[in-house]
């Protein structure tokens, strides 16, 4: 049992109340305070100390510090006026009142708690939020960055594509015309001009002079075929002018002239036009550096959950398949010992079962949760007495944790406070039904009327009653 300290340094003003406890010698850090708006309380063993406050404080403006061999509260009034004292007169509250004041305390400092985990998640969950719009934002923004910076490529391009087009458009105006094309108008023409000087020698002398003038025209004149259109109108002209001078000539050799016309016609026939000039286009990719598309980044999510998925098969395979195996037991490890007790029991195997409960025990004798299900299995094997020792244990256990919990921490105890009184119903009832069996039957009742104080809602616990009675 905790030494209780009952002597404190209490001072006031209207509006706060000053009270300093002595740790008697015991380290700050073994100190632990717990306070709401009408109870303080210190445990720092061996000591332990507590008061009720006359009036309530409020807790959002008090605190509590721990330093120089003391700990100090500074709590801040909710009325504003002198107390004349820290703590209630002896006598002036009956136990049972004094016992609800506290709990009324706890639950008021349960529900402030509560608001405030509340107020919390709220915030954090908007401050999420917030920061999920900020990070949309800056992507937004640097998705319309690359976008604009796309777009003036593209124009870039686009311009650099039609001054290409219009610089080719302009060369092309000023180009000589193809060489096959003037192959064909010179030789048409040709053979033109040799028709009109065939017709011209046989209907009359002069069509000599027309031959020499037209050899002379084809030595100079047809070789250059790639003058321009304009150049053969002109020779043409010339042709036709050689026509009229040669009807004087006479002494000409008409059929050298016509092979050397025909060498000629032949040449222009075989030759072949130059090539354009060849041009050069760039061009230019935007780098996308190390920036992956969101295509991407789905493909590696994709891996990445079924890595995840098949590491979680093979677990949960593992497990199953080694469930039930003896040598794959974690003998270290009292949870999975009290799973595989669990799973024996499911397949009827109750001896088994208190095999792997009692190794869970011997790692940690205050598992209370093996204490109760190895005293199921011990009443279907008929072992009664060991049942009735086990649920024993097992309330003792549960008494003690609880009490524990209380003193570290009210408010937790009092949410924990529902499963420990189902907890301890299990285990009164497994006890009841024992003793019953070994003929107990008074003893059975006063366990079933326990978990009926317990649980005062379930009717089936008071019709078992009703009927344990009438045996």
């Amino acid at each position: 049992m905790p030494l209780v300290v009952k002597t404190e340094d209490f001072t006031e003003t209207a509006e706060r109340v000053f009270v300093s406890v002595p740790l008697n010698g015991v380290h700050s850090s073994k100190a632990d305070i717990y306070a709401n708006d009408s109870y303080i309380k210190i445990n720092f063993p061996p000591f332990f100390y507590e008061a009720d406050l006359l009036h309530q404080v409020d807790t959002e403006d008090s605190e509590a510090v721990v330093g120089d061999g003391c700990v100090k509260f500074n709590l801040r009034k909710v009325e504003a006026k002198l107390w004349g004292s820290l703590k209630p007169d002896a006598g002036e509250l009956s136990a049972e009142e004094m016992k609800t004041r506290r709990a009324d305390a706890f639950k008021r400092d349960h529900e402030r708690v509560e608001k405030q985990k509340k107020e919390k998640a709220i915030k954090k969950r908007e401050e999420h939020y917030r920061l999920i719009q900020e990070q949309l934002n800056v992507e937004r923004a640097e998705k319309a960055k690359f976008e604009q910076a796309r777009l003036e490529e593209q124009r870039a391009a686009e311009e650099g594509i039609q001054q290409w087009k219009d610089a080719m458009a302009s060369k092309k105006c000023v180009e000589v015309t193809p060489m096959r094309n003037a192959e064909s108008t010179v030789s048409s023409k040709a053979m033109s001009n040799v028709a009109k000087a065939d017709s011209a020698i046989f209907d009359t002398d002069k069509g000599a002079k027309f031959f020499a003038a037209l050899a002379v025209n084809a030595e100079g004149g047809i070789s250059a075929v790639e003058e321009e259109t304009n150049e053969s109108n002109t020779r043409k002209a010339s042709i036709e002018e050689s026509i009229e001078e040669s009807e004087d000539d006479d002494d000409i050799d008409m059929e050298a002239i016509k092979a050397k016309v025909r060498k000629e016609m032949d040449k222009l026939k075989g030759s072949k036009p130059q090539p354009r000039e060849t041009g050069t286009i760039n061009f230019t990719f935007t780098s996308r550096g190390l920036i992956p598309t969101s295509t991407a980044r789905e493909s590696e999510d994709v891996k990445w959950v079924h890595r995840i998925n098949q590491a979680y098969e093979k677990d949960a395979k593992s497990r199953r398949d080694n469930l039930f195996d003896p040598l794959s037991v974690d003998e270290k490890n009292p949870i999975f010992l009290k799973d595989k007790g669990n799973a024996f029991f499911k397949t009827g195997n109750y001896q088994g079962a208190i095999n792997a409960y009692t190794a869970a025990l011997d790692l940690d004798p205050q598992f209370s949760s093996c204490l109760s299900n190895r005293a199921v299995c011990h009443l279907k094997l008929g072992a009664y007495n060991e049942c009735i020792q086990d649920c024993t244990v097992a309330l003792s256990v549960t008494n003690q944790e609880h009490e524990i919990l209380s003193d570290r921490d009210p408010v937790a105890a009092m949410s924990a406070k529902t499963a420990h009184d189902a907890a301890q119903v299990k285990v009164y009832v497994r006890r009841a039904a024992a003793l019953n069996l070994l003929g107990r039957v008074a003893d059975a009742v006063k366990d079933y009327e326990r978990a009926i104080a317990l649980d005062p809602r379930n009717d089936e616990l008071k019709e078992d009653l009703a009927r344990l009675k009438e045996q």
